[in-house]
């Protein structure tokens, strides 16, 4: 009875060890299946987030614009060339063309300001004009910086040359 007690108890040991391994090798297999998953959600991600950041690159090459937020404040000082009187834009007797060049460019662009602004301005002198607007157009030069942006002020200017007044919108 001894010797069947032994054998049971081995018997035991034996089928309790085959099952403990085959449930260890289906948990071994899930935990694979679970790392070769990961692994494959963790090279996608890095393949979207590299697609993105060239997309995001390109998009700052060629329109770093649409990626500006917020307002800016800022001066640039011209010289006024001409207030064309005859030309009143049609349909409108509140504003004049003005013909303006700034230091250094020397490329003459017209732009239509209100009255209010043209009563300040003199043929021949140089003023400041105060600007705020949106910071996506801070690549605007000449006319589209009048279009573009919201004249808040005009000064006149005694600076000249490199001492005049050329901001950046920031």
């Amino acid at each position: 009875m001894r010797k069947k007690s032994i054998l049971l108890y081995l018997l035991m040991i034996l089928l309790l060890t085959g099952c403990t391994n085959a449930k260890l090798k289906r948990a071994e297999e899930k935990t694979n299946d679970y790392i070769e998953q990961i692994t494959k959600l963790t090279e996608k991600i890095n393949i979207l987030t590299s697609e993105n950041e060239n997309l995001k690159n390109k998009l700052e090459k060629y329109e770093p614009e649409i990626l500006e937020e917020g307002d800016c404040k800022f001066t640039k000082t011209y010289h006024v060339i001409d207030i064309m009187d005859n030309y009143e834009p049609e349909d409108d007797n509140s504003s004049k063309f003005v013909i303006l060049v700034q230091y250094a460019i020397q490329q003459p662009f017209i732009v239509n300001l209100p009255n209010d602004k043209v009563v300040l301005l003199t043929e021949g002198e140089d003023y400041e004009f105060s600007f705020s607007g949106s910071k996506k157009y801070k690549k605007s030069e000449n006319q589209e910086i009048f279009t573009n942006f919201e004249l808040i002020n005009v000064k006149k200017s005694d600076k000249v040359g490199l001492d005049q007044v050329q901001e950046e919108c920031r």
